[in-house]
């Protein structure tokens, strides 16, 4: 990576920190004018900022100019967009979402991490999350017999009890049993939760 890219990359991270926006988008710029390419980090940063605060269409709009430098999404991206659904997203605000999800799901695949942020976010958005929820059982079937940790168990838990997918919250169960994965207190508390 540009040892530039990386100096704009903490700088626009503080102006960010800061809530100094129009400066980080400034950083951005000038980055562009010298030549200096934005990587996946710099959009990040941007992703993050705007999903705290729950703005999806600020989020969608920054991926539309990440792809624009010829950049795309990636896990950590995924991960930062879906914090930005709030509880009742606009129906192409989610297939844009979905769009997203397939595109890294295609090309690095789902960790850990990602899938975790896909349950929540299906537990999140409630009712309006099936098309979220799709991806989520779809990753989970392209993945069976994986080991999540306990805290990803209870995740999944929870959005499978959130759906009405007591066969989905089961399976999960009977996984974590299967491969001695000792459920915490929260895990255990989620199962309970959803029954």
């Amino acid at each position: 990576e540009n040892p530039l890219a990386i100096e704009y990359n903490k700088l626009i991270k503080q102006h960010l920190q800061r809530r100094s926006v129009d400066s980080a988008r400034w950083l951005l710029t000038e980055m562009q004018y010298r030549g200096v390419r934005p990587t996946a980090v710099t959009y990040n940063e941007f992703l993050n900022y705007f999903s705290k605060s729950k703005d999806i269409s600020e989020v969608l709009r920054i991926v539309e100019g990440m792809r624009q430098q010829g950049l795309n999404p990636n896990r950590v991206s995924a991960s930062t967009i879906l914090k930005a659904l709030g509880e009742r997203p606009q129906r192409d605000q989610v297939d844009a979402v979905v769009n997203i999800l397939n595109w890294v799901s295609s090309s690095e695949g789902v960790d850990e991490i990602l899938l975790s942020s896909i349950a929540e976010a299906t537990v999140r958005m409630g009712s309006h999350a099936s098309k979220i929820y799709a991806v989520l059982r779809r990753e989970l079937d392209n993945n069976d017999g994986e080991v999540w940790s306990a805290q990803t168990c209870g995740s999944l838990i929870r959005a499978h009890g959130h759906t009405k997918d007591t066969e989905g919250m089961w399976k999960q169960w009977n996984n974590m049993m299967a491969h001695g994965i000792r459920p915490t207190v929260v895990t255990t508390g989620c199962m309970v939760e959803q029954l």
